[in-house]
């Protein structure tokens, strides 16, 4: 496998080296390229980074083995709430999109900037993307570097491979800024979906086809063909919740309100919506089979093993190795969206002249950032399905506060409801940390704390306008 296993590696880096050169053509040393991509991308380029950021290291590592263990429940969770998704990235970005072009804002922090009238709105929209995305990027980068120590033939620590990563991801970022960010995201992409569907004809073909497939689960595990599953996790509140989390991802994860402000015109939301929503569909459908194999053939192995095992182990030298080289792209796809983002948005949301925006101090900003990530995925060790939920749950408490600026006029809004978006995201933080019981009369309470909020804001608009 070394050998295969080296030549990837090798073409990958010289795809990203490929990628930050590339972008560096068009940036020109221009602030405005290298953090915002005000140029446009072309639409094809942009669906498919906007997707490859949204399912990486989430899809190949942590969505079989949902499958595995909860079943066909995992499909309305993901699939379903994913394909959906299309639908908000349509309604969502011609609105977005259309303030972006005709105000020239850029970003959802200045966005909160313009639309509120005191500092409350997008101190609390960093935080909470600061607090639920930064883990998220390090569970992904731990996950992948642990599963890299235990296979790659190099004898490296895990804690080198992710500091190697980061490393990698700061670098050509920081050359090529956000071009090359999404030059890079549509290889990983393309890489992502080629393995995880030759894995899964693999396995397939392995166990006897399809029907034999759902057969034998039938045989060895039925309660994972239906919900709430073997372990009664996918009930309707859990659905119904993690359903608008998803939902809400475009408008409040600012690695993808960035690719929507980054298309050339709003007559591009459409096909981007549309693109988002196939990609979803052809790369989950996929690991319905990898996770139903595993739960036949890998029942009682951890989540580490089982990956370790049906992603490499049993596989051909060429397709392990693969396997391998997709899965540090995936993780630094999303990772590198993510750190981009959150810099590019503390940099607009501090500037105090968003037109004179600077380079060296996002930079700085997005250095400080991976730092955090990198000793967090030291201390992580937690499955990432189930952070990522975290993580999907916690930003969604902010997505009423963005949309009331969407429909809201410059400097119209008041500190109400970003005080009560920050309440609900304190609230949450300690449900997270189980200092609150996340059931109350039967009832989730981040459920309850969802409804409840955008409830109360869409009642606060209507009465502010009457």
């Amino acid at each position: 496998m070394s050998f295969w296993l080296i030549t990837f590696g090798l073409l990958y880096f010289l795809l990203l080296a490929w990628a930050a050169r590339s972008a560096t053509v068009t940036n020109h040393a221009n602030p405005d390229e290298v953090l915002l991509a005000k140029s446009g991308i072309p639409t094809i380029l942009l669906f498919i980074s906007f997707s490859a950021t949204l399912f990486s290291t989430f899809t190949l590592m942590g969505v079989p083995n949902f499958f595995r263990t909860h079943g066909v429940g995992t499909w309305i969770f993901i699939a379903v709430s994913d394909v959906t998704m299309g639908f908000v990235v349509y309604w969502f970005g011609v609105k977005y999109k259309t303030i972006v072009d005709k105000e020239d804002i850029r970003t959802v922090s200045s966005l909160l900037k313009s639309r509120y009238s005191n500092s409350i709105a997008w101190k609390v929209y960093l935080a909470g993307i600061f607090i639920f995305l930064t883990p998220y990027v390090a569970i992904q980068i731990q996950g992948v570097s642990q599963l890299l120590t235990s296979l790659s033939p190099l004898d490296v620590p895990s804690w080198l491979w992710a500091f190697l990563m980061l490393a990698l991801i700061l670098v050509y970022s920081w050359i090529g800024g956000l071009r090359a960010i999404m030059y890079s995201d549509v290889a990983q992409g393309i890489i992502l979906l080629f393995v995880i569907w030759i894995v899964a004809i693999i396995v397939a073909d392995n166990i006897g086809g399809l029907t034999h497939m759902f057969d034998l689960v039938r045989e060895k595990s039925p309660e994972l063909l239906t919900t709430p599953g073997p372990k009664g996790l996918m009930n309707f509140q859990f659905l119904l919740v993690s359903f608008f989390a998803i939902l809400l991802m475009p408008i409040t994860q600012p690695q993808l309100t960035t690719r929507i402000a980054a298309s050339k015109s709003v007559k591009e939301i459409p096909m981007i919506a549309l693109g988002i929503s196939f990609f979803a569909l052809i790369i989950l459908l996929p690991t319905i089979v990898i996770g139903f194999v595993g739960a036949i053939s890998y029942p009682n192995l951890s989540s580490g093993d089982f990956l370790a095992q049906i992603l490499v182990v049993d596989r051909p030298d060429i397709i392990g190795a693969l396997a391998i080289i997709g899965l540090m792209a995936a993780a630094m796809s999303t990772a590198d969206s993510q750190l981009f983002a959150l810099g590019a948005e503390s940099q607009v949301a501090i500037a105090k002249d968003e037109t004179k925006l600077n380079v060296t101090s996002t930079k700085m900003i997005i250095l400080v950032f991976a730092l955090i990530s990198f000793i967090l995925s030291l201390l992580s060790n937690t499955e990432l399905v189930l952070l990522a939920r975290v993580s999907f749950v916690g930003t969604a408490f902010i997505a009423p506060m963005i949309l009331l600026a969407i429909f809201s006029k410059e400097n119209e809004l008041n500190i109400f409801v970003p005080t009560l978006t920050l309440i609900t995201l304190l609230i949450f933080l300690l449900i997270s940390f189980k200092f609150i019981p996340h059931i109350v009369f039967g009832l989730r309470l981040d459920l309850i704390l969802l409804i409840a909020l955008s409830l109360i804001t869409i009642i606060h608009y209507f009465f502010r306008k009457e």
